[in-house]
């Protein structure tokens, strides 16, 4: 990766060191010349960022990166785009990559857990991956991203699939970032698995839920203080989306705006689908984009390509 912040040869955006694409336009970053990388896929000598052989992108520099998830395997199910080159085009191939996990496309018996995408519980990976055994963990997206968010691994039991039926669904964390793992991990279980706590502290961080209405999960975490993630955007909502979701744009310094005046992104909820402002938004050609997407870019502290799942223009996508 570039050692310094590199500039968009599109946009001209001054992007941070461990972009690999733009966060302005998408962009991808420019070939790295300072130095050679080894493909993990075909042990290719390679002097790009792709890799001619296997189309693998360079992984993330894992310098400074706490190794979270060392030795374990990853397969993904309703993620990865099918229409992309190589899977580590992804965030969550990266991310995993950087953070010590070995990602792979396929259901093996070397992999640790299967990570699914909420609505694919019934996948034929899911399946392929409880003929195989006990000995593998199928686990919710959330562990993934909020694992991630309080650099620790937590622990998979309330993610598992047809685990623990009560769930914590919505959190907002702050405090002393080192006291985060410590204090998240030691509250996790006991506010999840009653419904009659709202909060709980300890370790200096203030852990609150709220439930969304149609009865998912979401972990919001932001850091103390939180960056500037979404700095010059200018985001419209959907009257379905959570106050929870918009105050956590903006405490990323989002500016609000609406499908009548200057904004570029409309956040819409789920049961969004045939709004009519959809449409206009469409007109205004304006990036529509889920929820999700917000929390998913806090959660891996970099702004997400808006393709694939995190566009509903391309919601329905086929994905590995």
């Amino acid at each position: 990766m570039p050692p310094t912040r590199w500039s968009c040869d599109v946009c001209g955006t001054v992007n941070r060191p461990h972009a690999t694409t733009c966060e302005r336009c998408n962009s991808h970053c420019p070939v790295d010349d300072s130095g050679v990388w080894t493909c993990p896929d075909c042990s290719t000598k390679v002097n790009a960022r792709i890799c001619p052989s296997c189309q693998h992108r360079q992984p993330l520099s894992k310098e400074g990166v706490a190794q979270i998830f060392e030795g374990m395997k990853f397969v993904f199910t309703g993620i990865i785009p099918k229409s992309l080159p190589h899977s580590s085009e992804w965030r969550e191939w990266q991310q995993a990559s950087q953070r010590g996990a070995q990602p792979m496309n396929e259901i093996s018996p070397e992999m640790t857990h299967l990570i699914y995408k909420e609505g694919f519980e019934k996948s034929d990976k899911v399946r392929k991956t409880q003929k195989l055994g006990h000995n593998i963990k199928i686990v919710a997206s959330e562990w993934f991203y909020q694992s991630i968010a309080v650099d620790v691994k937590l622990d998979e039991s309330p993610y598992t699939l047809h685990g623990p039926q009560k769930k914590l669904v919505a959190a907002t964390v702050q405090g002393p970032s080192r006291d985060i793992a410590t204090a998240f991990a030691s509250t996790l279980l006991e506010i999840a698995g009653n419904s009659d706590i709202s909060s709980a502290s300890g370790g200096g961080v203030r852990v609150t839920k709220s439930l969304t209405e149609d009865g998912n999960f979401m972990w919001l975490v932001p850091p103390n203080p939180p960056k500037p993630l979404f700095q010059d955007f200018i985001m419209a909502f959907s009257p379905s989306v959570p106050q929870l979701i918009i105050d956590l744009a903006v405490g990323y310094s989002a500016k609000t705006g609406t499908l009548a005046t200057e904004a570029t992104y409309y956040v819409v909820a789920k049961k969004d689908e045939g709004l009519p402002e959809i449409a206009t938004a469409r007109e205004k050609q304006l990036k529509i984009v889920p929820v999700e997407w917000i929390q998913h870019c806090v959660q891996l502290h970099e702004i997400i390509p808006n393709v694939g799942c995190y566009s509903l223009e391309n919601v329905a996508a086929p994905t590995r």
